[in-house]
């Protein structure tokens, strides 16, 4: 049986979430059947996968050491060079200019070198890594050839806040883009998009895809480009 309590810093998210990070190798349907089992428990209770984790709850997860030992992958500390500018920091957020060429998050073809990564080194190798079952995390993403400005939360409070700000459209994301003709006015895209999770393609799809609107202002054309 593994004991943990849950520090400020690990609170204010889903029992699930957190069980499927300390056990970071184990399957779902693992994860899943402890739950159903009663095998995970809250001050001595048993609670369902949705329960919200409070400061100073005792966990319990009902597993034998081999089993923790199988599940509970230690990541490679080795230390990745930081690609991007710090443009701010204080106790909550991190923000940085990312440069282009780099992922946000890991995918199939690329699980160490990426912002996430190299934001945990930073945190590792200043010491400001406060509980490693919360890692700082970005509120947003930007595409892997897209420069620009990525927020990472070095809480979960503050995670779950500017996702908030994100998703209510309280925080506005502008772009400068480089496109080949010369444009002759402002405007706006509305289309519907759709991702195929194949290839990474983006395409219309006027039935099954979702709401994308980018309004555009013209700033300058040159040598059949506008900008």
């Amino acid at each position: 049986m593994k004991i943990i309590k849950i520090t400020k810093y690990e609170a204010n998210q889903s029992i699930l979430k957190y069980v499927k990070k300390y056990l970071n190798n184990a399957t779902l349907g693992f994860i899943e059947k402890l739950f159903r089992k009663k095998d995970i428990k809250i001050n001595n209770h048993w609670v369902n996968k949705k329960y919200i984790l409070q400061e100073n709850d005792i966990l319990k997860i009902f597993v034998s050491n081999e089993q923790i030992n199988k599940f509970k992958t230690k990541k490679n500390n080795v230390p990745i060079n930081f690609s991007s500018t710090i443009i701010f920091e204080d106790e909550n957020i991190l923000i940085l200019n990312k440069k282009k060429g780099i992922l946000v998050h890991e995918d199939k073809n690329e699980k160490r070198i990426t912002l996430s990564n190299e934001v945990l080194s930073y945190f590792r190798s200043k010491n400001l890594l406060i509980s490693e079952n919360f890692k700082p995390a970005p509120c947003h993403r930007l595409d892997r050839n897209t420069s620009g400005l990525v927020i990472f939360a070095k809480n979960i409070e503050t995670l779950q806040i500017i996702e908030k700000l994100f998703k209510d459209r309280k925080i506005n994301k502008y772009y400068l883009a480089l496109v080949c003709g010369e444009l002759t006015k402002d405007g706006e895209i509305n289309k519907p998009l759709r991702k195929d999770k194949n290839n990474g393609n983006v395409f219309i799809d006027k039935k099954n895809g979702k709401l994308a609107i980018t309004k555009y202002k013209l700033l300058t054309t040159f040598h059949n480009f506008s900008l």
